[in-house]
């Protein structure tokens, strides 16, 4: 097995520790299930969910919008898949004071596509309507 590639941090405190950086299996993993997923599901779409598990819900939104632009733009995971992609964040109540990020991934070749987006948006514009929504810049 590969060693992964660490860097150095040192925090506010001085003190030093090793923090792994991006491994590339984990993006090419997630790019094959999504690519195998769509391809054997024309008529479904799929709704993911970023994990709040220690704070990283942002980031890993962040940073499965970067793997799935760029698998797109390398043409590597979805050659023949157009995919049309809708992010949403909001507040699970609120009080809530983190957002939940959710991201619908539906292949053009549904032909449902317009109605799954459509029910997508309208969830959300409901969540607008009772003020959970959070508006990303």
């Amino acid at each position: 097995m590969e060693d992964i590639e660490k860097q150095r941090i040192i925090d506010e405190n001085g003190k030093q520790r090793w923090e792994q950086l991006e491994d590339p299996r984990i993006k090419a993993t997630v790019m094959i299930i999504l690519k195998e997923y769509l391809e054997d599901n024309i008529y479904l779409s799929l709704i993911y969910v970023c994990s709040r598990d220690k704070g990283m819900d942002r980031a890993r939104n962040i940073l499965f919008n970067k793997w799935f632009n760029e698998a797109k733009s390398e043409q590597n995971y979805f050659p023949n898949i157009p995919i049309s992609k809708h992010n949403n964040s909001f507040r699970v109540n609120i009080h809530d004071k983190h957002l939940t990020y959710a991201t619908l991934l539906t292949p053009e070749t549904c032909p449902y596509q317009k109605q799954i987006e459509e029910a997508f948006m309208d969830y959300h514009k409901s969540l607008i309507k009772r003020s959970f929504y959070y508006q990303q810049k």
